[in-house]
Formats: C-alpha cells, sequence, structure tokens
C-alpha cells in the first residue's frame, strides 16, 4: 500500500498485482479505467474497517506502457481524528499521516 487515504491509479497495460485472499494476483481492469485504491490512512480514520490493498507492480515489459497515480490525503492544517459517530480527540492522526509515505520511498505529506 502507499501509505495515503487513497491512490487514484492508471495504467494503459498489465503489470498491477493485488493481494486478495492471501494470494498476490494480476489486476484485470477494464480498458481505461481508473482505480481507487484505499491505503493505511484509510484504515485509521475508519478504525480498520477499511483495510489498505496491498499491491506491486510488475515489470511485463510492455512496450509504451504508462502508469499515473494520484496521491489523496487529508488536510493537514488541523487535528485529524478517526471517523466516527463519537469521534476521539485523543487520537491525532496527523503525525502518521505525514510519515507513513516514508516507509514507501516517498515524500513526507506536506501540511497544506
Amino acid at each position: 500500500e502507499d501509505g495515503h487515504l487513497v491512490t487514484v491509479h492508471y495504467a494503459s497495460g498489465p503489470g498491477l498485482e493485488v493481494r486478495l485472499d492471501g494470494k498476490i494476483k494480476p489486476l484485470e481492469a477494464a480498458a481505461e479505467s481508473v482505480l481507487l485504491m484505499p491505503g493505511s490512512v484509510m484504515t485509521g480514520l475508519t478504525s480498520g474497517a477499511i483495510q489498505p490493498l496491498y499491491h506491486q507492480v510488475r515489470d511485463l515489459a510492455v512496450p509504451d506502457r504508462v502508469s499515473l497515480m494520484y496521491f489523496v490525503n487529508p488536510s493537514l492544517d488541523k487535528p485529524v481524528h478517526p471517523w466516527s459517530d463519537e469521534p476521539d480527540t485523543s487520537v491525532d492522526l496527523r503525525d502518521a499521516i505525514r510519515s507513513r509515505p516514508l516507509a514507501f520511498g516517498l515524500p513526507h505529506v506536506p501540511d497544506l
């Protein structure tokens, strides 16, 4: 997973593989489709109700394959609490949100 709230992903050819039922399987997406992949920030915000989509990309040497990812995160200018009917205001997820992408070689999430 990418360590964000959601990753919006587009690829023009095969290569993306996802973990389903404990096994890594090629993702067979419809042509010209976009995939929304939940990340660990979504897991934290939903208190574990939505798990991240674990995935990998295999280089299948597909000529001219294009892949585009757009990482989505909540604004970090004020405390971020898990979503619930009665949020626990003692839990602030901002530090985890800022630093989680670093584990995957991505830059930290800036405060915007």
